[in-house]
Order: structure tokens, then C-alpha cells, then sequence
């Protein structure tokens, strides 16, 4: 069964599960829509070359 990961807390056995079993895992769209913003600014960042 695979792990949503983003879509809410990991709980105490999700990790455990997580780190013995090695699950399939996904991102939740709201993840994915996080990372992607998140990569966005980065990409803003290192383009403008200043550094903050």
C-alpha cells in the first residue's frame, strides 16, 4: 500500500513504517504544489544573482 506523504502529519508509525518496510511512496498534490513553489523561488533567486 503505498504512503501519501503531504497530505497530512506523519505519524510515529508512518516513520517506523517508513524506515522497515521501504513503502511506495507518493506526494499529495498539495505536496507537489509546494515543492513547485518552493523551486520556483530558488530558480527567482539564483537568476537575479544577488544573494539574500
Amino acid at each position: 500500500m503505498t504512503l501519501v506523504l503531504g497530505a497530512k502529519p506523519l505519524s510515529l508509525a508512518d516513520l517506523r513504517r517508513i524506515a522497515l518496510e521501504a513503502p511506495p511512496l507518493s506526494l499529495a498534490p498539495e505536496a507537489r504544489d509546494a515543492v513547485a513553489a518552493s523551486a520556483r523561488v530558488v530558480e527567482a533567486i539564483a537568476a537575479s544573482g544577488t544573494p539574500t
